[in-house]
């Protein structure tokens, strides 16, 4: 009897282990477990995606704010050798003074090729040794310029920054961004020699005295002067026609810049006596400076100037595939204020 149930329990225990061996998924099963598995992987490749792009992102941010900080150091230290900045009042009269192929003004609009200028200022640039001879020859001009060359030994270059936008006309356009910022240097002498840059230069100096007279130098200026150029400085600039609360207020935003420092609270006050360039410029503009009057009111001196500086950059452009994680991507912003070591003319 013992023997017909061990016969019986080791039936069905090898039955049902060659049911369980027989066994397996349902199609339903794989399905359902292909559809959870896919819903997992297919999370996790979107976050892999979602921080490839922000690190992009963020790369593309970096290197626009790098390149502004470039510019912005560029300029300031530009400037630091000016001995006379205009106000935006002087630009149309400078640029008509120039020829710059690369200078057609416009409004600003994207994709327009149009050139905003933003602000210009003489600077001296010193005269290699090795280009003033021991003796003056030549005519009674030449001579003269030698002279005047040789007891200097600088001379006066224009200096003139604009923004170029993006042409969509032009073929091979060859940058990226909706903007551009260059420079223009017009020089006194063609280089290595004291040979004027074009016939029709005119120097910033009365010729009866001596005497600097940059605020009138565009009146005196007959013909427009070649032999000046024009360079990139940096890419992805913000535009400078931008939809803004309106133009930007010189005196009252260094005041509240400086107001906390000089407990001077009257934007009236001379301190304050800023002016916006261009004079257009809005809070959402790619470049723009606050440039203090050269001559306070009322005075026959020439103030020691100094500048506000205000540079924008555009990462829409630089990563225009990825989108902006916030306004702040949009348009970093940098600022800065340069004083003129100039000394020519001034006081104060």
């Amino acid at each position: 009897m013992a023997d017909y149930r061990s016969k019986t329990w080791l039936y069905r225990w090898l039955l049902q282990r060659r049911q369980h061996k027989a066994s397996g998924f349902t199609l339903t099963e794989v399905l359902i477990s292909i559809a959870i598995a896919g819903v997992i992987v297919s999370g996790l490749l979107f976050l892999v995606v979602e921080l490839l792009q922000i690190d992009r992102r963020e790369i593309a941010l970096e290197r626009v704010q790098r390149d502004m900080q470039r510019a912005m150091d560029y300029i300031a230290d530009d400037l630091k050798e000016a001995v006379y900045v205009y106000d935006s009042s002087s630009l149309p009269d400078i640029v008509n003074d120039i020829v710059d192929a690369d200078l057609s003004v416009g409004p600003g609009v994207a994709g327009s090729g149009d050139a905003v200028p933003l602000l210009a200022f003489w600077r001296t640039v010193p005269i290699d040794d090795t280009v003033l001879p021991d003796t003056c020859t030549g005519s009674n001009e030449e001579i003269e310029i030698c002279r005047v060359a040789k007891t200097r030994r600088a001379s006066y270059s224009l200096i003139v920054y604009y923004q170029k936008h993006r042409d969509d006309g032009a073929a091979n356009y060859p940058w990226q961004g909706e903007s551009v910022l260059r420079r223009y240097e017009l020089p006194q002498y063609a280089p290595g020699t004291l040979n004027r840059v074009d016939r029709n230069h005119v120097e910033p100096i009365d010729e009866n005295n001596g005497e600097t007279i940059f605020e009138e130098w565009t009146d005196i200026v007959t013909t427009a002067i070649a032999g000046g150029e024009s360079a990139v400085l940096v890419d992805f600039v913000e535009e400078a026609n931008i939809d803004g609360a309106g133009a930007i207020d010189c005196r009252t935003l260094i005041s509240n810049f400086n107001s906390p420092l000089t407990g001077e609270t009257d934007i009236t006050a001379d301190e304050y006596n800023y002016v916006l360039t261009p004079t257009d410029a809005t809070e959402q503009t790619g470049f723009f400076a606050c440039v203090r009057a050269p001559e306070p009111a009322g005075e026959n001196f020439r103030a020691t100037q100094d500048v506000y500086l205000f540079l924008r950059g555009d990462t829409r452009s630089a990563s225009r595939f990825l989108g902006p994680a916030s306004d702040n991507s949009i348009r970093p912003a940098l600022q800065t204020q340069v004083k003129l070591r100039g000394v020519i003319d001034k006081d104060g």
